[in-house]
């Protein structure tokens, strides 16, 4: 029965794919053989949460069956830990995110949540399709965003870039959660990024030696030393990509009254350099 609804909601979906401006299909494949796809894009008139004009249902109040199954969640991005309880709020098969292709704040994230995997699993796609201006950026990896900017120095996979290759293999993955039915599914971490997002420097930024941010985690302030540069302005989003209301005076910001987790502090230059540091509200 609960296939059977599945496939209900999957044949509605395919009735709204002519509505949104542009999607893909990501094929995931267990040792198994057991496949699942799911269903991204874009388009100007969606939002980051659930649209039933693009045939989007939440079907989280149906539970995993025995079966690999994959879906697209939304996540708690503050809490960087590998083993946490159920952070999700909606499953889905399908989602559209707001066409944004211009800012240059934090890109648009979901998570993948992989139910009874059996590894390696394998993720195809149709590459062709990222050289789109809008998500040309875009990546798959198994990196909490937390640790984007230390990627590539551990022992977690990816992140492989969509544009450059049409599948990969994960041996397994870092992150996991545990559900209401105390039960572990698995996390992936999928970014949709044009060229203005500032994932684009994740890959090249390493935190200036001319550059000094303390204390970093902290509970109220941060202290901002320079070597030979001037600040026009500070901006700090969070991984919704919300940028936050933010004062520097003297170069100390105060970040007292932000929940816990962790944040991205963008410093712009009078000389027009830009620089991104990975930042952490600390639990008092």
């Amino acid at each position: 029965m609960k296939r059977s609804l599945l496939i209900i909601m999957l044949f509605f979906n395919a009735s709204y794919l002519l509505s949104q401006e542009l999607y893909f299909e990501l094929i995931i494949e267990d040792a198994t053989g057991t496949r699942d796809t799911l269903i991204l894009g874009y388009d100007l008139n969606a939002t980051d949460s659930i649209d039933n004009s693009f045939g989007e249902i939440n079907i989280k109040p149906i539970p995993f069956g025995n079966l690999f199954e994959a879906r697209i969640t939304d996540y708690d991005y503050s809490d960087i830990s590998q083993l946490i309880y159920d952070p999700t709020t909606f499953h889905l098969k399908k989602q559209i995110k707001k066409k944004d292709c211009n800012s240059n704040g934090f890109p648009f994230v979901s998570a993948i949540v992989l139910s009874n995997p059996v590894y390696p699993i394998t993720v195809n796609w149709n590459k062709v399709l990222f050289n789109d201006f809008c998500l040309e950026k875009s990546f798959i990896t198994d990196w909490h965003p937390g640790g984007w900017f230390d990627a590539f120095h551990g022992g977690e996979q990816g992140p492989f870039t969509l544009r450059e290759t049409e599948n990969t293999m994960f041996i397994n993955t870092t992150h996991s959660y545990i559900t209401v039915s105390n039960d572990t599914v698995d996390v992936l971490f999928i970014c949709l990024a044009s060229i203005n997002n500032f994932t684009t420097n994740i890959y090249t930024i390493a935190n200036s030696t001319n550059i000094k941010i303390t204390p970093n985690p902290t509970l109220d302030y941060l202290k901002i030393n320079l070597i030979d540069q001037e600040i026009e302005n500070v901006k700090i989003y969070n991984f919704k990509g919300q940028e936050q209301v933010v004062k520097m005076d003297n170069n100390v910001v105060n970040i007292s009254d932000f929940p816990t987790g962790v944040y991205f502090l963008q410093l712009i230059f009078t000389n027009g350099e830009t620089e991104f540091n990975k930042i952490i509200k600390s639990t008092p």
